[in-house]
């Protein structure tokens, strides 16, 4: 019983940091595209 328990906190827990680290890459990559297009187009 209480192995399961800890079993479903751990899911729970690394699904959190999870949609944490992908939230945190979308944004991290959503700057790299701005950055990217500012570098690209900043010249013209």
């Amino acid at each position: 019983m209480e192995k399961s328990i800890f079993i479903k906190r751990f899911y729970q827990f690394v699904l959190m940091k999870t949609e944490e680290n992908l939230l945190f890459n979308k944004s991290y990559y959503r700057l790299h595209l701005v950055f990217d297009f500012q570098k690209i187009y900043g010249k013209g």
